[in-house]
């Protein structure tokens, strides 16, 4: 120790200066970390989406869900949305799913917090909820009696009576593969339909009275 202690003071003075660096650089990794997880998530329904559903939940994907908080869901007519957020398994991230719908037209406002609690990253995305289009649906008129030939029967199936497929050109490829249709008119029952490249039925599905499948 020198005269009046001098050396300790400029000591103590340069370890203060020391971990104030490092509390800076600690800090300064926490919100380039913060910032790297905001740049790395996608939020959907994204920013300016016009048409999103009524039963639209808000989705964050590529960060963990854990570094998920604070989620705030606000319909322009429909208020504050609570809900619960759950987690992907099968990729990082996460959904919060709304308790209630929104309301055709309206605006929403998410936002959510990613990282810590001081120094979290708040991301955020706007979109319209969708009005719904109203299609009429004429009744469908019943199938006429069939000609013989024209609908299929199976013993082990004897309530299946699905029309009959005939393929008047094959396909050029080696394997075409399984072909998917949907019969609402003719003779035989309606409904979707699988077949393979040869016109025979893979699986059928015969639609109830006043219903259509497209």
């Amino acid at each position: 120790m020198g005269s009046g202690g001098t050396p300790v003071r400029r000591s103590l003075a340069a370890r203060v200066s020391t971990l104030g660096a490092v509390v800076l650089v600690a800090l300064a990794a926490q919100l380039g970390l913060c910032a790297a997880a905001a740049s790395a998530l996608t939020i959907s329904p994204l920013n300016g989406t016009p048409d999103a559903s009524l039963r639209t939940q808000i989705s964050f994907v590529g960060v963990s869900a854990r570094d998920i908080r604070g989620v705030s869901v606000v319909g322009s007519r429909s208020g504050r949305h609570s809900g619960r957020l759950r987690s992907y398994a099968s990729a990082p991230g996460a959904s919060f799913l709304p308790d209630k719908p929104f309301v055709a037209g309206e605006q929403v406002s998410a936002a959510a917090v990613l990282g810590g609690s001081r120094h979290g990253a708040r991301v955020r995305t706007s979109f319209t909820i969708a009005h719904p289009a109203s299609y009429p649906h004429d009744p469908m008129e019943a199938p006429p009696k069939p000609k013989p030939g024209a609908v299929q029967s199976f013993v082990s199936q004897p309530s299946l009576d699905p029309p009959t497929v005939q393929v008047s050109k094959s396909s050029l490829s080696e394997e075409i593969g399984d072909v998917f249709i949907s019969p609402n008119h003719g003779a035989g029952q309606w409904g979707p339909m699988i077949i393979d490249g040869g016109g025979q039925l893979v699986w059928f599905q015969p639609m109830p009275a006043g219903s259509t499948a497209m």
